[in-house]
């Protein structure tokens, strides 16, 4: 079974964007005293941590886009 999206540029620019807030917004409603120590733990943080995690996410997503 194969699912095929025939979306045009625009339809996948705001369908992303629609699920990264469908995605943000699961994890905040779903966990919210855990995003706070995220929160807490991302203020607590130099910016050169926060700067690795970040390109390590953005690596990790890439990846995941070119499998699909």
């Amino acid at each position: 079974m194969v699912l095929e999206l025939n979306l045009n540029i625009f339809e996948l620019l705001f369908f992303s964007i629609g699920l990264v807030f469908l995605c943000e917004g699961a994890l905040y409603s779903l966990f919210p005293g855990y995003m706070k120590n995220i929160c807490l733990f991302m203020l607590n943080s130099k910016d050169d941590k926060i700067r690795v995690y970040g390109l390590i996410f953005c690596s990790i997503g890439l990846i995941l886009l070119y499998f699909i």
